[in-house]
């Protein structure tokens, strides 16, 4: 049995939810907070629930409201309720303590179905863990949610205040800075809730794109959380000492030079306090992402979400691929809004669309086009000129800007590092072998 059990009250009170009905019923201010604050999960007591139900109902049918319609209308027996009166305390604390009963309520049923959970044998530790987190987190999360309905006056000044704020601040952009110019001057930025899409065949430099990305991002102090599908922790951290250090990949295959050692611990001692943090586990679910980013979110804040990439992953459910690789992208752009953070995603394409690349070079292309907010495709045309193997001029196809629109950017990629850049930036001078 759980500490507390056999105290009801911490659980329920009777008479205060007989108070909160006929208190509404007495008093038309009192009414527009009842309807404004609770709802019928609030209510335990048969009676209090019945009249509730009945209060809303008129309520929302604009009907005149009393104890002789309801006495009159329903088989309630309204002297019961008559009899409660109202305390000293206000009708706002009342309603509070309704609230506050429901929630625990609701975390005493979540921790008997957490240790049910625990008994389900065929479950593994980290299966169990995950279907736990995520019960608590829709639990807690339930309880704080912000507001969700507005009346016109409401969205004309939502609208407004976010206006102003952007008016007001010396930022050209109204979402988290990617470290590339021209490609903030098109998007914006990363945006809270979206769904950011990298798309190439392989061996065109879309993990690349996106660990340059983290790397300008935690460079400007956002956090970045990491979930890689397809590489190990190794080859993450050398690519990233690889593009800070200007030392080549495959250099760190084989003994350093002593100058490539001397800039390989000066971007060790630059990376080292920087926030990044890293999952290379493979085939992993959206659930599964989900709670490990609540894990991280826990110790530290979260400002962008990577995944490489879709194709790796457990698919979400459904009746054929291309179904469950649109379940799957929904299900990380509900998650964006429920981290409130962007989440950029990598996505595979054929390489039948290098020359030409599209989404629709890509299993699943409508529903991954359809549910993200921007997609981004990358087009290497110089891919196989030898008289570009050292800085290749490439181009950054917006495909899709839900705010934006398209667009198309040209970079420089210097594929020695893996490195992108603007193509106006200073070029890079790579520390390769001598």
């Amino acid at each position: 049995m759980f500490p507390g059990t056999s105290n009801k009250s911490i659980y329920k009170n009777v008479k205060y939810e007989r108070q909160a009905v006929i208190t509404a019923i007495n008093d038309e201010m009192k009414l527009d907070k009842l309807m404004e604050t609770v709802d019928s999960e609030c209510f335990t007591d048969d009676l209090a629930l019945k009249t509730f139900k009945w209060i809303k109902k008129k309520y929302n049918q604009d009907e005149k409201i009393s104890l002789l319609r309801l006495d009159d209308e329903e088989e309630i027996n309204a002297d019961k309720l008559a009899d409660v009166g109202v305390q000293e305390f206000e009708y706002d604390s009342l309603l509070e303590l309704l609230l506050k009963f429901k929630n625990r309520r609701e975390l005493f049923q979540g921790a008997k179905e957490i240790v049910e959970l625990t008994k389900d044998t065929e479950l593994s530790i980290e299966e169990l863990k995950n279907k736990a987190q995520d019960k608590i987190f829709k639990l807690t999360s339930s309880q704080a949610q912000s507001k969700n309905r507005y009346d016109m006056e409401d969205v004309l000044n939502e609208f407004f205040g976010n206006v102003s704020e952007i008016q007001n601040s010396k930022n050209k952009i109204t979402g988290l800075s990617t470290g590339f110019p021209s490609l903030d001057s098109k998007l914006k930025g990363l945006h809270p809730g979206h769904l950011f899409t990298i798309a190439a065949p392989t061996h065109f430099g879309k993990t690349s794109f996106m660990l340059q990305l983290a790397l300008n991002m935690i460079k400007q102090e956002y956090h970045i959380a990491m979930f890689s599908l397809e590489m190990d922790v190794v080859e993450i951290g050398r690519k990233l000492v690889s593009l800070d250090s200007k030392v080549p990949t495959s250099d760190y295959l084989q003994k350093l030079e002593e100058y490539q050692r001397k800039n390989m611990n000066a971007s060790l001692d630059r990376l080292m306090e920087l926030n990044f943090t890293l999952s290379d586990k493979r085939n992993l679910s959206p659930t599964d992402i989900r709670a490990k980013c609540r894990k991280i979110a826990r110790q530290k804040e979260i400002d962008v979400v990577m995944i490489d990439y879709l194709q790796n992953m457990k698919y979400a459910y459904g009746e054929n691929d291309n179904k469950r690789i649109g379940n799957t992208c929904l299900e990380l752009r509900n998650l964006a809004g429920e981290l409130n953070v962007p989440i950029v995603l990598v996505s595979q394409m054929s390489r039948s669309g290098k020359d030409n690349p599209s989404m629709h070079n890509t299993r699943g292309s409508g529903r991954i086009e359809e549910i993200s907010d921007e997609v981004l495709i990358i087009n290497r045309p110089n891919k196989d000129n030898e008289n570009m193997k050292k800085r290749e001029t490439a181009k950054i196809i917006i495909e899709k800007g839900r705010t934006t629109g398209g667009g198309v950017i040209t970079m420089d990629f210097y594929s020695e590092i893996q490195a992108w850049r603007d193509q106006y930036d200073e070029p890079i001078q790579i520390n390769s072998r001598k």
